[in-house]
């Protein structure tokens, strides 16, 4: 079994000198910082992360707040001389807004922070993997060998959808239709992605415009071929924008979605 050692040192992180009550166990050091430390440390979101769920940042925000303090650890790596956090990034988040409010009480409040130093991406991967072995994480952040077309158009339609139906988002884990959150629309939506790629006949793949199409093309669909949902749903879903909005009528929308490109029923 690895030991760990306690000990009180310095830590270098970009430039800037952090002091630190840590336990060591190898290339990790876990210990606890001012809340204001975080400020310092010029910190990146690691390339192979989602961004963070503004919905959920919000609620973070709040609830550290009511608590006073911020639960779990957060976790950075330096690799290649580059500070990036990991996992705990929604945290990370509501830490900055809330340092952005000078004067709130929990400026200097201790915050529990992972540090480790590696060589190659491959150990964060695996260690990101072990943090996340029971919550749902899409493939598209996971995968090493990650498609960049494939982010890109991912992020782009969330992007739209999430500025178009700002109130059809919610930061939920278990959202309840006509719902959905950000990870459960990336991963629906790299899945017709992939869906669409071994089809084979989509000229358009990495456009923004041919997702716009499909899933506007299922919009309609569901319109006419109503879901089976409550009234009061129903009626979120009529007052969706211009002439309604039905997408997340069906929690299979994408599927949905993929089944009726292939057999152009629209």
């Amino acid at each position: 079994m690895m030991q760990s050692a306690k000990t009180q040192f310095n830590i270098d992180v970009t430039g800037q000198t952090i002091t630190i009550m840590a336990t060591s166990t190898c290339h990790q050091y876990i210990g606890a910082v001012p809340f204001i430390s975080i400020e310092k440390m010029l910190i990146t979101n690691w390339q192979y992360n989602r961004e963070a769920d503004e919905n959920r940042v919000v609620e973070i925000t709040k609830y550290i707040k009511k608590k006073e303090k911020i639960d779990g650890i957060i976790y950075l790596a330096i690799i290649n001389e580059q500070l990036v956090c990991y996992d705990g990034g929604h945290r990370l988040a509501a830490a900055k807004h809330i340092l952005g409010e000078r004067g709130d009480v929990l400026h200097y409040s201790p915050v529990l922070i992972s540090f480790m130093f590696v060589d190659e991406e491959g150990t964060i991967i695996d260690h990101f993997k072990a943090l996340n072995q029971c919550v749902s994480i899409p493939e598209i952040y996971t995968s090493a060998d990650k498609r960049e077309d494939k982010r890109k158009v991912v992020i782009a339609v969330y992007g739209h959808y999430k500025v178009t139906y700002p109130t059809f988002f919610v930061g939920s884990t278990n959202p309840q239709l006509p719902h959905e959150n950000k990870s459960g629309f990336e991963t629906k939506l790299g899945r017709l992605y992939d869906d669409l790629e071994e089809e084979g006949t989509c000229k358009n793949l990495n456009k923004l415009e041919t997702y716009l199409k499909i899933l506007g093309d299922q919009n309609e669909y569901y319109k006419v071929n109503v879901p089976r949902i409550s009234g009061k749903r129903m009626q979120k879903c009529i007052g969706g924008g211009k002439g309604g909005f039905y997408l997340f009528a069906k929690r299979e929308w994408a599927v949905d979605a993929f089944d009726t490109y292939k057999n152009k029923i629209i």
